[in-house]
């Protein structure tokens, strides 16, 4: 995965060295990566053969810092501890390609070692093995009721609880909603703009393609911009595409000393944004239908 940098943070819902056969332990893992969409950073692999692992969908999420396009996702692990003894987390590696040091890098968590006692089996035993001296149908009438009473009752509680929660995550969801639609992207071009087009007077084209997607991105949201190709198939303007291509093979290319000028590919961006609100008028240039 080429990036600038590259960022992995963990954090665990209990942190004790011992814990129960049975038990279970929330890992949340945050990956971060700048100058790469969140939307396509790699999956990490969670597996171990000692616990099961339940690993949630990643969360993605993409902000702008210092001009800067920083992806993230959120991964949610639940880790069954189903065996006793002594196990170990994996450690968890993900290589990348630094494209500001030209060098492969790994990007690490450390493993973790937990010790799972095992279930008392003593208690439930002995208790089994003992008479028992009260049977329900001794017990008195009131004492009957109570019983009744207080289950009914935990069970109304449980289903407020759970509807609750389905409320608050349905509030959640609307508020998250709402927010996302109201968030200016008109200020997010504008800085992107800015940064595409310093990085085209400063003839740097790997700034100058990680502007340009992040552009295409906000310009056109119903559609994936994973690279240059599929900026190129959105466009019509023969020479912006002619820019595309050679910057495309200049990035690609094995002699990395090619120079490359950015000036031409900032006026084809300036072309385009001139002519862009002439292009919602699709019938503007249609002859009307009954000519005089």
């Amino acid at each position: 995965m080429p990036a600038k940098q590259v960022k992995l943070s963990e954090q665990y819902d209990n942190s004790a060295a011992v814990l129960s056969q049975g038990d279970t332990l929330v890992r949340t893992v945050t990956l971060q990566a700048v100058a790469v969409p969140g939307q396509l950073l790699p999956a990490l692999d969670f597996s171990g053969n000692q616990f099961s692992v339940y690993p949630e969908k990643p969360d993605a999420d993409n902000i702008i810092r210092q001009q800067e396009l920083i992806g993230k996702t959120t991964t949610k692990v639940t880790y069954l501890l189903n065996k006793s003894g002594h196990i170990t987390i994996p450690r968890v590696e993900l290589p990348w390609f630094n494209i500001v040091t030209g060098k492969a890098e790994v990007a690490v968590l450390p493993e973790r070692t937990i010790t799972v006692e095992a279930k008392q089996q003593a208690v439930l035993q002995t208790m089994s093995s003992q008479p028992t001296s009260t049977d329900s149908k001794d017990l008195p009438v009131q004492k009957k009721v109570q019983f009744t009473a207080e289950t009914v009752k935990s069970f109304d509680m449980a289903w407020w609880l759970a509807g609750g929660f389905a409320a608050a995550w349905v509030i959640t969801l609307i508020i998250w909603w709402y927010r996302s639609n109201q968030m200016p992207h008109s200020n997010s071009k504008r800085l992107v703009l800015k940064r595409l087009q310093k990085a085209c007077m400063d003839n740097n084209p790997y700034e100058a393609r990680d502007a340009l997607l992040h552009w295409a991105t906000l310009q056109w949201p119903e559609f994936e911009m994973l690279n240059l190709n599929d900026l190129t198939k959105r466009l019509h303007d023969s020479q912006f595409k002619r820019q595309l291509h050679l910057l495309s093979q200049l990035l690609y290319s094995q002699d990395k000393k090619i120079p490359w000028q950015g000036k031409e590919l900032w006026q084809c961006i300036v072309r385009f944004k001139k002519a862009k609100p002439f292009k919602n008028n699709k019938t503007g240039d249609l002859p009307p239908i009954n000519p005089l």
